[in-house]
């Protein structure tokens, strides 16, 4: 822009220029002399003039440069704001995270205590069921070898199966538990009952 400024001032000023050189040439070549030194020096004017043409746009585009890093650093800042954001609300997730952990070790350390104070329980009840099973064995063969065997007295007119009526027992039963090999007996003998 400023290029197609400064070239369109320097056409006017050649334009004038030469209007000026022909209206000089007739009369003085040292006026035609000094024109081509002023047409010299425009030139090198119009030449420093786009130069700073150049330089100039140059710095624009910098500047337009500028303003598009801006631009980026407005959005990395947004950004960077929003991911803040969602640190801040994770860092809250995780401390509520840690804080139900907490409580979840403690309620399991409490649970493995009780099922601890369970199994000593089972341990006990355990012992007490193994005690129960040896005294109801020891009371069984206590009570077994208790049993008193009944003994009977042989009176007159007494015969093994008369006795073995009496008792509710076979004749066998009896000649075993006396160890008798006939069914003789005798008045006076003790014989021994056997149990059912």
């Amino acid at each position: 822009m400023y290029f197609v400024y400064s070239t369109l001032v320097c056409t006017l000023l050649l334009v004038g220029c030469t209007s000026s050189f022909t209206a000089l040439r007739g009369t003085n070549d040292s006026a035609i002399n000094d024109l081509r030194m002023e047409i010299a020096d425009l030139k090198h004017a119009l030449h420093g003039t786009e130069v700073e043409v150049k330089l100039l746009e140059e710095r624009m585009e910098g500047a337009e440069g500028s303003i598009d890093n801006a631009r980026e650093a407005t959005d990395l800042n947004r950004k960077i704001a929003v991911l803040e954001k969602n640190l801040d609300k994770l860092t809250n997730e995780l401390r509520t995270l840690a804080h139900f952990s907490t409580q979840t070790t403690a309620a399991l350390s409490s649970y493995r205590q009780q099922i601890a104070a369970i199994d000593s329980k089972l341990d006990e009840i355990s012992k007490l069921r193994s005690t129960l099973t040896e005294l109801s064995r020891a009371e069984l063969s206590r009570s077994a070898s208790s049993v008193q065997a009944v003994s009977y007295q042989v009176r007159s007119g007494d015969s093994l199966e008369k006795i073995a009526r009496k008792y509710q027992v076979t004749v066998d039963a009896l000649k075993r538990e006396n160890n008798l090999s006939s069914d003789k007996i005798v008045v006076g003998q003790q014989l021994a009952i056997p149990t059912k």
